[in-house]
């Protein structure tokens, strides 16, 4: 096994064992070929073999560093030969079961001098990759000075190997061709696993340039890529981190500018985005998980993502989207959910999205179990949830329970046609929307103990209230600035301490009485609130003459939610500061000429 493996430098067994044949010595006639002539690649000289086999040759040749798949003898004919092509042989003796290391040779064709020295820019933009291969068999740590580097693709295909680089702000690496990646984690014959990639910017320069891939993790033919790092890097102006087949991946800490897909895992599993930050996300959704199981995305901050923020899509199950802060997407949903069974959306707050629904359950995947639970939806331009174009007639359960959805310009919960859901609503406050609270369109809609306030249309279409179901002013803190807590003359969380107001918000111990609350302070009245604090440490609290309570409490921050919010609305902040996809669309002869191996 490994990168020795059908060597001469495989390690020996006990036992009698062949051994590998030499390598032989050869070169390329004729030594400066024209356009018209043939190439013939030359055995030289031939070692014997140790164990007396005889030997045969595996020829393989490569034109300006691409390999030439149809050329498998010792001769290119001379169609195939052009000015200024740099040509390389590469030979392996086989003695019928072992390969020898291979043996090289190369030439020019003459004329047309203008085309580029491959094999020089390889050499010269390659010194990270050899600073990589260096490493002990057990890997290492290359550390990468202070400055802004030019690399060809570069390749981590061993494991246990970290990259890092003195800060985002410090150690920029940019490509130098105009297409294919920077980095490449991965190894096609067996896993790689436990790479870091830390403290460096990677970058395609000012201007964006989707040709180019920033880090590509991927698997080898038989088992996952597993346990990459991620950590302080900024990515900008090219695609993102995009992988496939990858577990366990962690990316914290990092921050994507002017990106398109900024990380796209595809049949992938476990894995975790943390503390990041997304700005100007283009084309396509900023975080979209293809099949990925297992997943979390929390505690992350989105900032007018052109094409949306986060995507569930095509078995994306039992995903954690917790504690996210998105602004201002476009296009797409700021989150869509589109086949995520069993996935929970919990305390995000999803702010200012132009186009389509804040929260999109839709087509054309299966949609079971979901849980989209103590989310602040404001201000959006236009439905707060929205249920589009279930078709396929499961009847998928789905819970909207103790959310804020709130002068929203459509419906706070549109449930459009020719869905088949089973949609269970409560706890939540629906107010001040631009169209009706709840419009029911089709589905089985089941409501109890919402506040359905001051929605321009109405309050229903469709559907009548719910038992325990009311229609009252929520009282709310400051909703012009963000601040969505319940006024309460026992206690309101202000982002850093607990205030007395004059007045009590009929939403507090409002919620159904069989929902749990244990996880709001004292006194609660034994019930939750309604709302996108209900059941949370910020939940206001309950007026309660027979417990004493303190004005004011100075308490360390709550950690609520996500990352940096306005006014009052949840603990934002109190975090450390988060410090190409289109891999597809490179030009094939480009890449080979960009990279390392």
């Amino acid at each position: 096994m490994g990168a020795y493996g059908n060597t001469n430098y495989a390690s020996k067994s006990t036992g009698t064992v062949n051994t590998a044949p030499p390598s032989p010595q050869v070169s390329i006639s004729p030594s400066s070929p024209t356009q018209n002539d043939n190439l013939t690649c030359n055995i030289d000289n031939q070692p014997p073999d140790p164990d007396g086999d005889n030997i045969t040759y595996i020829y393989k040749w490569y034109k300006n560093t691409l390999l030439q798949d149809d050329l498998t003898n010792s001769t290119v004919p001379s169609s195939y030969v052009e000015e200024g092509d740099l040509w390389q042989c590469e030979v392996m003796a086989n003695d019928g079961s072992l390969n020898s290391v291979p043996a090289t040779a190369e030439v020019r064709v003459q004329g047309n001098i203008s085309r580029p020295d491959y094999q020089g820019l390889k050499t010269q933009y390659c010194w990270l990759q050899a600073q990589i291969d260096a490493l002990p068999l057990e890997g290492g740590v290359v550390n990468i000075p202070e400055g802004e580097h030019t690399i060809a693709i570069t390749f981590i295909d061993r494991s246990n190997i970290t990259l890092q680089g003195q800060g985002p702000d410090k150690t920029i690496l940019k490509p130098y061709a105009e297409s294919g990646g920077m980095i490449e984690v991965g190894n096609n014959l067996e896993a790689v696993s436990n790479t870091t990639i830390k403290d460096l910017t990677l970058t395609a320069g000012d201007t964006m340039n989707r040709n180019i891939r920033s880090i590509y993790l991927h698997s080898s033919v038989s088992d996952f890529c597993t346990n990459s790092r991620i950590e302080n890097v900024t990515v900008k102006n090219c695609g993102g981190v995009f992988f496939v087949r990858a577990s366990s991946t962690v990316i914290t800490d990092s921050e994507f500018y002017s990106t398109e897909a900024s990380i796209f895992p595809l049949f992938s599993k476990g894995t975790t985005v943390t503390y990041c930050k997304f700005n100007d996300s283009k084309y396509w959704w900023a975080i979209d998980f293809q099949s990925e199981k297992n997943g979390t995305i929390s505690h992350c901050e989105f900032y007018s993502c052109g094409s949306g923020a986060i995507k569930l899509y095509s078995g994306a199950s039992n995903s954690i989207i917790s504690d996210n802060l998105i602004d201002s997407a476009s296009f797409h949903a700021p989150i869509g959910i589109f086949g995520a069974s069993g996935s929970i959306i919990e305390r995000n707050i999803v702010r200012n999205s132009v186009g389509i629904g804040a929260v999109i359950v839709g087509y054309p995947y299966r949609n079971d179990n979901v849980i989209i639970r103590n989310n602040l939806i404001y201000s959006n331009e236009q439905a707060g949830i929205e249920f589009k174009y279930n078709r396929n007639k499961y009847l998928d359960s789905v819970l909207v329970e103790s959310n804020t959805i709130y002068g929203n310009g459509g419906d706070g919960i549109l449930i459009g046609p020719d869905n088949y859901y089973i949609v269970t609503a409560r706890n939540n406050i629906i107010a001040d929307n631009g169209g009706y609270g709840i419009r029911r369109e089709s589905t089985t809609l089941n409501l109890s103990y919402n506040d359905v306030w001051n929605n321009t249309n109405d309050s229903y279409y469709n559907v009548s209230s719910g038992i325990g179901d009311i229609s009252e002013d929520p009282l709310f803190a400051d909703p012009d600035n963000g601040d969505f807590h319940l006024k309460s003359e026992a206690g309101r969380w202000n982002g850093t301490d607990w205030v007395k107001d004059d007045v009590t918000s009929p939403c507090i111990d409002a919620g159904d009485p069989n929902s749990a609350y244990s996880n709001e302070p004292e006194p609660n009245g034994d019930r939750i609130n309604m709302g996108s604090y209900g059941n949370t440490e910020e939940a206001s609290k309950s007026p309660d003459t027979s417990t004493t309570t303190t004005t004011t409490t100075t308490t360390t921050t709550i950690p609520y939610r996500g990352g940096g919010g306005g006014g009052g609305g949840g603990s934002y902040g109190a975090r450390p500061k988060p410090s190409c996809f289109d891999g597809y669309n490179y030009n094939n002869d480009n890449y080979h000429n960009n990279t390392c191996r």
